[in-house]
C-alpha cells in the first residue's frame, strides 16, 4: 500500500513538472527539437551545421533577454508561465504604448512536432519560438514593438522549406 502511495505521488510531480517546465527548459527542448528536424530533413552536413549555429546563437540571445531585469516574465500560477496578463501595464503599473499583435492559439501539446509532413513540422518548431517570445520576452521594447523573432521565424520557414524541397 506504502508504496502504490508513494509512486502515485512521484508521477504526479514528474508530470506536473512536465507541464509546468520552466522557460529555459522549454526553450531547451524547442531548440533540440529543431535540431532534431534539421538531422531527419536537411541532406548537406554543412547546412545543417550553419543552422544548428544559428539556432544556437538566437537561443542563446532569447536566454539573454529573458535574463534581463526589464525583459523576462515568468508566472508559475499561469498556464505555461505566460503571456504577461496586462500587456498594457508596464511593471511598474504604468500604462504603455499599445501595438496591434495578434495572438496565437495555445497548441494542446507544446513540445512535439510532426515528423512525418516536414513543412508542418517546421512549422509547428518555429511556431513554438515564436510563442516563446511572445510569454517570456514580450516585456523587451524590441520585441513588442517590431515581432523580432516571429518575423525571424517566417523567413527562416521560407528558407528551409525552399532548402528541403530543392533537396528531393
Amino acid at each position: 500500500m506504502k508504496f502504490s502511495a508513494i509512486f502515485a505521488t512521484f508521477s504526479a510531480v514528474a508530470a506536473q513538472e512536465e507541464r509546468g517546465m520552466q522557460p529555459p527548459k522549454r526553450l531547451a527542448k524547442t531548440s533540440d527539437n529543431f535540431k532534431l528536424w534539421l538531422e531527419q530533413n536537411i541532406q548537406k552536413a554543412s547546412d545543417r551545421s550553419r543552422w544548428s549555429d544559428r539556432i544556437d546563437k538566437m537561443t542563446a540571445n532569447m536566454l539573454s533577454a529573458y535574463d534581463r531585469e526589464n525583459c523576462g516574465f515568468y508566472d508559475e500560477s499561469l498556464t505555461n508561465g505566460g503571456p504577461d496578463p496586462n500587456p498594457e501595464l508596464r511593471p511598474n503599473g504604468k500604462p504603455r504604448k499599445t501595438f496591434e499583435r495578434r495572438r496565437r492559439q495555445v497548441e494542446e501539446d507544446e513540445l512535439r512536432f510532426d515528423e512525418t509532413n516536414p513543412v508542418k513540422g517546421l512549422k509547428q518548431i518555429t511556431g513554438k519560438l515564436g510563442l516563446w517570445a511572445d510569454r517570456h520576452i514580450n516585456e523587451c521594447g524590441g520585441q513588442r514593438r517590431f515581432n523580432h523573432i516571429n518575423r525571424r521565424m517566417e523567413k527562416w520557414v521560407t528558407k528551409l522549406t525552399a532548402k528541403w524541397e530543392d533537396q528531393a
